[in-house]
């Protein structure tokens, strides 16, 4: 239906009021011209307004949509707005948008100017009950590293609708980032020109606490035709951490437990998974092996770890390890894991280190200084170096001081070029 007053006297005004109860928005194009670019497509329920004043056009038109779509990708439910197109200064503004976009609950105002050749935005908003998973094919970020979670926040998009800043505050009770299971999760987000940035990212799970930052590039066309790599890279510091977080982000079947408070980044630039971190205080226990008071630096890919001078307090006493660890496949059980390390150790507790990891050498003690190469899989290793103990005692047989050169597995050791010091002497064999 259609009432009211129009006039097309110069300075004259008008009023005149459309109800429309469906309307196909592709018809919609016709009213706003600018519109045509979006491919939209639904039925709508509208009542529009043609005003002048003075002669200065616009619409006021408010404006229900069960169903719309937007360049047949962006499918939004339940859209309700209200806006006034003015025809002079080639400006939409928007009122009480509401709608659902993927399940998410989404509100805002805002300004569209397509005055210039560039048309520049202006809108603010929140967001709730926005499911990650539900995302995947407009932010394969999210997809790729298998993020689930649930999500509200608030929203701002400025700028050039050719390239958009995009900025959020969101936060979420809990969630899951590639394996890893957080407790809370909370980030500012920023958004443009291909590249996207989580930070800072405060994150609560695995007994305690993290912050981190996130920056993804997303793939673009060469001129060659070919597209460039999805790239992306995470910094931060965690407190008091579980390190089961490291088997969950790297969906490794290694099982590490323990605490740990570190530095850490973790990237693809392209060739791959690689990670780093710098370790400042940790408890780690893998497999036979437990630590404390651990420092220093690890770095990594999915297929190997590499050790560089991480100190531990090891048997009771210290110990330097350096060398590498081949992860076992996902697809294979943990045994294969293949070890090449070097330990020094310094007041090792060799009755310890025996009980714990050559159970068939029984009643031997002392105070272990010591080169030890670990080598093999992980499941069974071999140990070979030089020793020296301070003292050594066997039952009731003591000596000050014993050195020798050694080859072990877990079920046999072989000692060779054996020294030992007297009271008023010395004995050598192998």
């Amino acid at each position: 239906s259609l009432k009211g007053k129009c006039s097309l006297a110069k300075n004259s005004n008008s009023n005149l009021t459309l109800i429309v109860p469906a309307i196909s928005l592709e018809d919609l194009d016709s009213i706003v011209p600018d519109l045509q670019k979006y491919n939209i497509t639904g039925m709508a329920k509208t009542n529009l307004s043609l005003e002048r004043k003075e002669g200065d056009w616009s619409v006021n038109t408010e404006i229900f949509v069960p169903f719309i779509n937007a360049k047949n990708e962006y499918n939004i439910k339940n859209l309700k707005s209200s806006f006034v197109y003015n025809f002079k200064n080639k400006q939409i503004e928007f009122k009480n948008i509401s709608a659902n976009f993927n399940d998410a609950e989404i509100s805002g105002v805002g300004i569209l100017e397509s005055s210039s050749s560039d048309e520049k935005m202006n809108f603010t908003g929140t967001i709730k009950n926005a499911d990650s998973s539900k995302f995947y094919n407009h932010v394969p970020f999210f997809k790729n590293m298998d993020m689930r979670t649930t999500a509200s926040g608030t929203w701002t998009i400025k700028g050039s609708t050719s390239n958009p800043l995009l900025q959020a505050k969101i936060a979420s009770d809990g969630g899951k980032f590639r394996n890893m299971t957080v407790d809370k999760f909370a980030t500012d987000i920023t958004y443009s020109d291909k590249k996207l940035l989580l930070s800072p990212m405060k994150i609560n799970g695995y007994g305690g606490k993290s912050t981190m930052s996130c920056s993804v590039i997303f793939p673009t066309q060469k001129q060659d035709g070919s597209r460039s790599p999805f790239l992306w890279n995470l910094d931060g510091d965690l407190d008091k951490v579980h390190v089961s977080a490291i088997n969950d982000a790297l969906k490794s079947k290694e099982k590490i437990n323990g605490n740990c408070t570190a530095s850490f980044n973790v990237k693809d630039d392209g060739d791959g998974l690689f990670w780093k971190a710098k370790i400042m205080d940790g408890d780690p226990k893998w497999r036979e092996f437990s630590a404390k008071s651990l420092s220093g630096e690890v770095s990594g890919t999915t297929k190997n770890v590499s050790i560089n001078n991480v100190y531990a307090k090891f048997l009771h006493g210290n110990a330097t390890i350096n060398g590498k660890i081949g992860l076992a496949d996902k697809t294979t059980s943990t045994g294969g894991a293949v070890l090449d390390l070097k330990i020094l150790t310094d007041e090792l507790n060799l009755y310890e280190l025996l009980r714990k990891h050559l159970p068939s050498v029984r009643g031997v003690q002392g105070l272990l200084k010591s080169e030890i190469h670990v080598k093999g899989p992980a499941s069974t290793p071999t140990f070979s170096g030089i020793a020296t103990l301070q003292p050594l005692r066997y039952r009731d047989f003591l000596l000050p001081e014993v050195s020798f050169n050694f080859n072990a597995d877990y079920k046999n050791i072989d000692i060779s070029n054996a020294k030992a010091s007297l009271k008023d002497g010395s004995i050598s064999g192998s």
